[in-house]
């Protein structure tokens, strides 16, 4: 007598996890085409309207640190430094990544560069410091293979390491104080 009522909500509580993730997966199928359809504009050197696209697909899909990542490249390629920097960071909230990382510190260094006053230059350069840091610090991603990507991921830790040295070396001359 009981176990009808039971089975019954069982079942429909397994048809609703199924719809569920049949539309989960619907919605992953077109933020990764949107995304690809986003970059194909930027490399097409449309910007303007694959910043758009990917603003659109952020507000669609906030949890996605693929299309955040993509629209910092894209800011960071139209030289929209305030912008990719925004991005990029709140893209390192939801997982930490070398690569953004990467782009952080020459985008603080940058900003350091343009910085008038010797405050704000400073503070600019210690979070790139911090962003180069964070470089030598994660993991290096693997290849499908297992093997570490090492042109790359050893060619990111050298240019971090020499920033982190040239950095230093400013923040600790008389000229920085």
């Amino acid at each position: 007598m009981f176990r009808l009522p039971i089975l019954k909500y069982l079942f429909i509580i397994c048809v609703s996890a199924a719809a569920f993730t049949v539309q989960a997966n619907a919605e992953s199928r077109e933020a990764d085409q949107k995304l690809k359809e986003a970059v194909a504009l930027s490399n097409e050197n449309k910007n303007a309207d694959a910043i758009s696209m990917l603003k659109e697909l952020a507000q669609k899909f906030s949890d996605d640190r693929r299309i955040l990542v993509s629209l910092g490249f894209v800011y960071q390629k139209e030289n929209r430094l305030d912008d990719a920097i925004e991005t990029f960071e709140k893209a390192l909230l939801l997982k930490q990544d070398r690569k953004v990382c990467y782009s952080l510190g020459f985008l603080y260094e940058a900003k350091a560069a343009n910085s008038p006053s010797p405050e704000d230059k400073k503070a600019f350069l210690n979070k790139a410091l911090s962003a180069w840091e964070k470089v030598l610090e994660l993991p290096s991603k693997k290849t499908v293979s297992g093997e570490t990507e090492k042109t790359d991921n050893s060619r990111k830790s050298e240019v971090a390491a020499k920033h982190i040295e040239k950095i230093k070396s400013f923040l600790d001359s008389p000229s920085a104080q």
